[in-house]
């Protein structure tokens, strides 16, 4: 049996390695603050959902019901929108393995979710993503409010894939040292 050497990174990131694996976890948790912000903001939406649904059983007219139909639909997306990311940052987890010959990530949402598996001999060097302070998009994808915020990225096949959400500089610095080593332990491995 092969000896696991665990070690943390951070407050949200673990990882272990072993001669046959390198695995990083990335819990999704944020502050207490910005988990009560989250859950008062559902509150809020689910509100205005029971007043449109109210407002729809009430409707007389046909032009009425087609305005509270196109309200609820707009309110459903939203409130799926902002109850997955709750739960993401309540359960959620990032998890990135390495292992000869591929590198598997996956965003699991209560244990569960899709992995994408890539060929380590196509994935070229993990860069830190570059981030635009002066573009709203960007700010935006770095808030605690949506399941954005990826820190790296590497390239596969002459496709850019993200990963690495909402990681703290110095998180980044400590796993790209992990995320080169394994490549090059890997990549060779693997082959």
């Amino acid at each position: 049996m092969d000896q696991i050497d665990s070690k943390q990174i951070g407050e949200r990131v673990t990882f272990s390695k072993s001669k046959e694996r390198i695995h990083v976890a990335i819990h999704q948790r944020v502050p207490a603050w910005q988990t009560a912000l989250l859950g008062l903001w559902l509150a809020g939406w689910t509100f205005c959902g029971v007043v449109f649904l109210y407002f729809l059983a009430q409707s007389q007219t046909q032009g009425e019901r087609v305005m509270m139909l196109i309200c609820v639909a707009v309110w459903a997306y939203f409130e799926f929108r902002v109850g997955r990311v709750l739960l993401w940052r309540l359960k959620g987890v990032e998890h990135i393995t390495i292992r000869p010959g591929e590198l598997e990530i996956r965003n699991a949402l209560l244990g569960k979710g899709k992995a994408n598996v890539f060929k380590l001999q196509h994935v070229h060097k993990f860069t830190e993503s570059k981030e635009s302070t002066r573009n709203f998009l960007a700010f935006l994808d770095n808030s605690f409010w949506i399941m954005g915020g990826d820190r790296f990225q590497f390239t596969y096949l002459d496709k850019t894939y993200l990963m690495g959400k909402y990681l703290s500089d110095k998180d980044v610095r400590s796993l790209k040292m992990v995320f080169d080593k394994a490549l090059r332990q890997f990549a060779k491995s693997g082959d």
